[in-house]
């Protein structure tokens, strides 16, 4: 009888950095930014890989070290590229405040060779991930930090002036800071009662 019958649905989702994406990727990341794909375009043999065995779990924490082990499979080292990931070392280090015109000359590369390679490793320029890096620094600032102050933010993330870093902000956000503090533990107070027991 259907009615008897136990159903379980669950949501599983694999998130990559964006700098990782080749190393599992079959494809180059040329042209991708802002883009949609289907995951087969990218990763067809891991997709194959994973729906195999879609139906043989029953949650998601059985899922997660099954899909680990055809990761672990899957990685490519020949998709690797040392200048990319030293680069990207760079830029976190720095918290995405490194000048691009600074990191090629500390990897003593041109900057159009700079710029092929991030295409083709990352998706976008050096400068939009340190921008996207700087970004999630400042909005990990905005939440955790209880004495969280806008000017030393401005000073600490190297931006021009306060302007600048709400004008930097929104462009990613889409709100102000504290409309987008606010949402955001909003949400989090109702995921926490809605999962308290878990």
């Amino acid at each position: 009888n259907y009615n008897d019958t136990e159903q379980t649905i669950f949501s599983f989702a694999i998130r990559f950095y964006a700098w990782s994406v080749p190393m599992f990727s079959e494809e180059k990341m040329c042209d991708t930014r802002n883009a949609h794909f289907d995951v087969g375009y990218h990763f067809s043999k891991i997709k194959k890989e994973i729906e195999a065995i879609l139906f043989d779990v029953s949650d998601v924490y059985e899922l997660i070290p099954k899909v680990e082990k055809i990761l672990i499979r899957n990685y490519n080292i020949k998709h690797e590229n040392t200048l990319v990931l030293q680069a990207v070392e760079k830029i976190l280090r720095s918290r995405g405040t490194l000048l691009v015109g600074e990191l090629k000359n500390n990897l003593h590369i041109s900057d159009r060779q700079l710029e092929r390679l991030f295409r083709e490793y990352v998706g976008v320029t050096p400068k939009s991930l340190a921008s996207m890096v700087r970004y999630q620094y400042l909005w990990n600032d905005i939440i955790f930090c209880e004495q969280f102050d806008i000017q030393d933010a401005v000073y600490k993330y190297g931006y021009s002036d306060q302007a600048h870093l709400y004008h930097d902000f929104k462009k990613y956000h889409s709100m102000n800071i504290a409309d987008a503090k606010r949402y955001a533990l909003q949400n989090v107070e109702k995921i926490q009662e809605c999962y308290g027991d878990l």
